[in-house]
């Protein structure tokens, strides 16, 4: 655990890492930032010492890194030490680590199981709770307990008697009238840091380290500030204040996902470009080209019915378009997005229905075509999509790959999907299932004690509104709503300060514990002397990155520092394309 400890007086090092079962070694300078969230804190430490090589060889290390100062001391345990880099001089040989604190573990552990079917709190299709089995306290409760980072006895009953010390005060108290207060999780193997990361993220909390080696979860304002003595000088005013605090905040999401069934008909363009119906025999629909006694052929294949057309150009347009190209019945009017030029520009490329994939995992599934046809693959008189009678059933999914073509504003199929009657080919009845983009999700969430006519801008992609049907009234508006609400207001605190924020800074060891106000405690240490810096009520940094920008720049690291050079290709720019298993 991360705990306070007493040290004898004659100590001189001011900064060590005691091993496992293993040597301790002593740092020239150690530098470790302790910061919020379900990622591991950093810290550098730099020594010269003759067994440094033999230490790199030893790498990674596991143990506690300790600082002192005095008869008091600070100790970070179950911390790893890696190599970071090393340096050979004439007369020495001295490197500098890295070394990370116990949260390095819950990336490789405290897995989250249930024997429940379909999860903690399931929902059915309408997103009502099916069955009430963990509250959001309960869940943060047994991710905390899983970890190991629950304070002693603590009760997950959902109480206030079980939480006296509130560990779990930045979350709700459970009850079945809100089903806000139960979020749905699949604990099938789920990473208990990765529930905690959610819980914060739906509730506006942070998950907080302490000097007693437990966790609490806080929400901004919440958690207590040291007393700053006279030791303590401020090194940094408050970047944002009171008088900067909004008015409201306007939270922009992603665009609404809107799901639509959208009836096609085939079509091919004509010589002078314009797009006719294959079917249509006289008028302005008819084909220039049309054959007189139609597309009747005993092969019902497109190739063979041109094999003696050679290479003309209304023959490639056989080839290319003659039941391959379906467009839409009528104008798509979804969102303000009328046409289907300009609608399948803002295609989605998946649902927002949901289906299970290989794994057993809900995922959202791929748009796709339905309705009444042939397969063109077929053995002799056997074609799949023909029911019993022979003719072409109803609504059966098209198992031919298809793509969207913007500027034919239709689709393309990978290979002619028609109808048979009398002998002759025809186009098909089909029905394109896809999902278009409309404007992108904006909600402003009014705060009265803002100063009048001062708005933020916060982004929140997680935030989309998602509508089933774009004439029904079942979407996940309510849940968005919820969701930006508690951003808001995360977002908005970061403006309430008093006068005590703004960094500060000691010349001596300080035991700081994190909460919904200390936002960062530094610790350095090196042959000047000790020193602690604690930012509060404020960001010690211009911009504080979220716990998944941090994994990405700690992974974008990784790879910098395993490859010489790492070279990005820009993928052409291409139509999207469909590819039906």
């Amino acid at each position: 655990m991360t705990a306070i400890v007493g040290v004898s007086d004659a100590a001189r090092v001011l900064a060590s890492f005691e091993t496992e079962g293993g040597p301790t070694l002593h740092f020239e300078r150690a530098e470790f930032t302790w910061t919020r969230g379900v990622t591991p804190s950093f810290g550098t430490v730099t020594l010269a010492n003759d067994d440094m090589e033999a230490i790199l060889d030893a790498l990674p290390l596991d143990g506690a890194l300790v600082f002192q100062w005095g008869e008091a001391g600070i100790r970070f345990d179950g911390c790893r030490l890696e190599a970071l880099e090393s340096e050979r001089t004439a007369d020495a040989f001295g490197g500098a680590l890295t070394v990370r604190d116990r949260r390095w573990r819950w990336a490789l552990g405290g897995f989250l199981f249930t024997s429940s079917c379909g999860g903690v709190n399931p929902r059915d299709a309408d997103g009502n709770v099916l069955r009430f089995d963990r509250s959001a306290r309960q869940l943060a409760g047994w991710c905390l307990e899983t970890l190991s980072v629950a304070p002693p006895g603590y009760d997950d009953s959902d109480t206030a008697e079980a939480d006296p010390d509130g560990v779990l005060a930045g979350l709700p108290a459970g009850s079945e009238e809100d089903p806000s207060t139960y979020p749905f999780v699949e604990a099938d193997g789920t990473p208990a840091a990765e529930v905690l990361e959610e819980l914060c993220a739906i509730y506006g909390c942070h998950v907080c380290p302490g000097v007693d080696g437990y966790y609490r979860l806080l929400k901004p304002g919440q958690g207590e500030v040291p007393e700053f003595g006279d030791e303590w000088t401020v090194r940094r005013g408050l970047r944002r204040g009171i008088a900067d605090a909004p008015e409201s905040v306007v939270v922009i999401g992603a665009p609404e996902l809107v799901q639509v069934e959208v009836p096609l008909v085939a079509r091919v363009p004509d010589t002078d470009g314009t797009l006719k119906d294959p079917d249509a025999t006289t008028g302005d629909e008819a084909l220039s080209f049309r054959p007189e006694n139609g597309w009747n052929y005993d092969s019902w294949r497109v190739e063979d019915m041109t094999a003696d057309a050679g290479q003309t150009p209304e023959a490639d347009l056989i080839r290319r378009h003659l039941y391959r190209l379906y467009v839409p019945e009528d104008d798509i009017d979804v969102r303000a997005m009328t046409g289907p030029r300009v609608a399948f520009t803002r295609a989605a490329p998946h649902l927002v229905d949901e289906e299970l994939d290989d794994d057993g995992r809900k995922v959202k599934a791929a748009p796709f075509v339905k309705g009444s046809h042939v397969d063109p693959e077929f053995v002799e008189d056997e074609a799949f999509g023909l029911d019993d009678s022979g003719d072409p059933e109803e609504d059966v999914r098209v198992k031919v790959g298809f793509r969207i073509d913007t500027r034919l504003g239709g689709i393309v199929f990978h290979r002619p999907v028609y109808a048979i009657s009398e002998g002759a080919m025809s186009a098909a009845s089909l029905t394109l299932v896809c999902a278009f983009r409309g404007s992108v999700c904006y909600r402003e969430v009014p705060f009265a004690a803002g100063t009048p006519g001062v708005y933020r801008r916060a982004e929140l992609p997680d935030f989309q509104y998602e509508f089933p049907d774009p004439d029904s009234d079942a979407s996940n508006q309510d849940e968005m709503d919820a969701l930006a609400d508690a951003f808001a207001e995360r977002e908005y605190e970061k403006y309430l300060a008093d006068e005590r924020a703004g960094v500060y800074a000691a010349g001596r060891l300080e035991g700081v514990g994190l909460s919904g106000r200390v936002t960062q405690v530094r610790y350095v240490a090196d042959a000047d002397g000790m020193e602690t810096e604690a930012a509060v009520d404020c960001s010690p940094e211009p911009y504080e990155f979220s716990d998944a920008e941090r994994r990405a720049l700690i992974a974008l690291g990784a790879i910098v520092r395993d490859m010489r050079r790492v070279r990005f290709l820009a993928p052409k720019e291409k139509d999207t394309e469909y590819v039906v298993a």
